[in-house]
């Protein structure tokens, strides 16, 4: 009686084929998977910024009472050389890609006294990273970077503002979109603030 010690040859080629299709297929399985995950993460990251971005902006809108200075992107993405400034941003009527904007407000003290501040939004490029910052001066004299600037939010590519009721200069009602980017992913947010103490004369 003859004894099998082994596989033979070609059960062993087929135990190897049968084996890298096995692996292939989890090795796609496990590829897709954390494609997934990261994909997921980042989109959860982007709204996550774009919504702490959008609630400050939001809370200085709520706040002021006249716009000053208005610098913006142009359509190919450069920046306009032009900056709007006073009773001039009248002229902005339809959608804005913003550089930055200086807005004012009226800040309350405890002590009962009023003071007059004034709060850039500032949109531009940080190490490769599209940022927006606040910056809030104390004292006009005293020049812009007196002031305290933080981050308002990162991988914002661009943000929009829109005139709603009037042109920009003269409205209350505004659409915000913010448009994010990271890792090649890219999301819209949109929202409307109506500004209760904004002034429409210079």
């Amino acid at each position: 009686m003859k004894q099998n010690d082994g596989f033979t040859a070609v059960e062993l080629l087929v135990s190897l084929f049968i084996s890298s299709i096995l692996l292939t297929a989890i090795g796609f399985i496990i590829s897709f998977g954390m494609e997934h995950m990261n994909k997921t993460s980042t989109l959860v990251d982007l709204q996550y910024e774009g919504q702490i971005a959008m609630n400050q902006i939001k809370d200085v809108f709520l706040k002021s009472n006249k716009f000053e200075n208005v610098k913006m992107y142009l359509p190919d993405g450069t920046e306009d050389s032009k900056v709007y400034n006073g009773a001039n941003i009248r002229n902005i009527k339809d959608e804005i890609s913003v550089r930055y904007m200086d807005i004012k407000f009226i800040d309350t003290y405890s002590s009962g006294t009023h003071k007059e501040k004034t709060f850039r939004i500032d949109c531009y490029v940080k190490h490769g990273v599209g940022v927006v910052e606040g910056r809030v001066s104390y004292d006009s004299s005293s020049g812009w970077y007196t002031g305290h600037t933080y981050e308002m939010g990162r991988y914002i590519k661009s943000f929009k503002l829109k005139p709603i009721d009037s042109n920009m200069y003269e409205a209350k009602l505004y659409e915000i979109t913010l448009v994010m980017e990271k890792d090649g992913k890219e999301i819209e947010l949109k929202d409307q603030i109506k500004c209760r103490n904004k002034k429409t004369k210079p």
